[in-house]
């Protein structure tokens, strides 16, 4: 009998090393209310039935949905609407990796929202979405299941997206309002910080303001925001560069807006 054992020098991710259609959140939790999902989202896949598809199964919710078949019509598209998720077909012209061209010019266009690569090949797909900084990625043929959480989960990450307050659960909530205001305060000062320190590329400055939030909003009774920051601190030391991390910086960066100090009437 022999035993091999592999250690790795740093944190690594599971996911790059699985089909992502086989092992990630979108095989977990309920299932997404289509009418619960609102926003827009622009897709761009060269394939017109797989277009058609993509639009077919949107029906029922309330997102506002462009289809277009060229990186050319996707960055026209970007450059004149707003768009909170781009979904991009990995395999562009027949092309392994036209995806990810496509990809870095919607960001050199202005598209700021959130990725979801989509392909039939997994090991394209898992390449590309880590390139462009996502983990939520779709195997074709599309499944409306799978659709519907990979699209709820993009678009809760918008920074534009109005969503529910996350409330602290400590016992004493409400005698210790004022401290919470401050906590609050103090949360999305960091969020502000954490996008300026992203814009100067200071690499060790990030790290040190999601961990300073890692270590400080569970015992505030802000356990989601902790648990961000501390993906975020993963993400960061496994990449070793910012873009690396840019998915979880980003989640970060909306829940620390989310926090909230004010309990319901």
């Amino acid at each position: 009998m022999h035993e091999i054992g592999v250690k790795f020098a740093k944190p690594i991710f599971p996911q790059l090393f699985a089909d992502p259609g086989q092992w990630d959140e979108l095989n977990e939790g309920p299932a997404i209310d289509p009418a619960a999902l609102r926003g827009s989202v622009l897709l761009l896949d060269d394939q017109e039935m797989d277009r058609a598809l993509f639009q077919h199964l949107l029906k029922g919710t309330n997102i506002k949905l462009r289809a277009v078949g060229t990186t050319q019509d996707a960055v026209a598209a970007v450059k004149a609407e707003t768009f909170q998720v781009a979904c991009v077909d990995v395999i562009l012209g027949g092309t392994a990796g036209n995806g990810d061209q496509a990809g870095k010019l919607l960001r050199d266009a202005g598209f700021k929202g959130k990725f979801v690569v989509v392909s039939v090949e997994p090991s394209c797909r898992t390449q590309v979405a880590k390139t462009l900084g996502t983990s939520l990625s779709l195997q074709k043929p599309f499944d409306r299941t799978r659709l519907l959480k990979a699209l709820a989960m993009a678009l809760q990450v918008c920074p534009d997206e109005k969503l529910d307050p996350i409330l602290s659960d400590l016992e004493d909530a409400e005698q210790s309002r004022e401290l919470l205001e401050m906590y609050v305060k103090q949360a999305q000062m960091a969020s502000i910080q954490i996008q300026r320190l992203i814009e100067a590329d200071d690499f060790n400055a990030v790290r040190l303001q999601c961990q300073t939030l890692r270590g400080t909003a569970a015992g505030y009774g802000f356990a989601p925001l902790a648990d961000a920051a501390a993906k975020a601190v993963t993400a960061l030391d496994t990449g070793c560069v910012i873009s690396e991390a840019e998915a979880e910086l980003q989640i970060l960066q909306a829940i620390c807006h989310r926090i909230s100090a004010d309990r319901p009437a």
